[in-house]
């Protein structure tokens, strides 16, 4: 369906979503990731009771943010740039822990100018984990 690194221009092992499930241009956009315990930061975080750093969760969001934004919109030309602007809310109502897949529900709130707002929600075995409202910005540079 999509090939994530076309899109994206993390590498491993900052290249966070896994694949694309679905998604409708401008409208929503679902992904997912299995948490592994070869991922590096659950060697660090916490140890002796491996929990999934929420950090890395907002950068899961944002990935698939830019993701959707960009099969909508097209890619980045070399002169763009496009980032996390804004967390409005982030709220997390469980851990996260190994051996957890990730459904990441991302939808298009509002877009203006160059700014998109987006809202979603992530789920595990359909239970909902966190869920979030941010927006990001496409800006050419020079």
């Amino acid at each position: 369906m999509i090939n994530i690194p076309d899109f994206l221009s993390h590498s491993f092992p900052f290249l966070l979503v896994e694949k694309v499930i679905s998604y409708k241009k401008n409208k929503y956009l679902y992904a997912s990731k299995k948490i592994v315990n070869n991922d590096f930061f659950l060697n660090i975080h916490y140890p002796e009771r491996p929990i999934f750093p929420g950090s890395i969760i907002l950068e899961i969001i944002a990935q698939s943010s830019g993701l959707l934004e960009f099969v909508s919109n097209g890619k980045l030309k070399k002169n763009e740039i496009y980032y996390l602007y804004k967390v409005n809310t982030l709220n997390f109502r469980s851990p996260i822990i190994v051996n957890n897949i990730l459904v990441i529900k991302v939808f298009v709130n509002r877009s203006r100018n160059n700014i998109t707002k987006f809202k979603g929600y992530i789920t595990v075995e359909q239970k909902i984990v966190c869920n979030f409202y941010i927006s990001c910005v496409r800006k050419f540079i020079n």
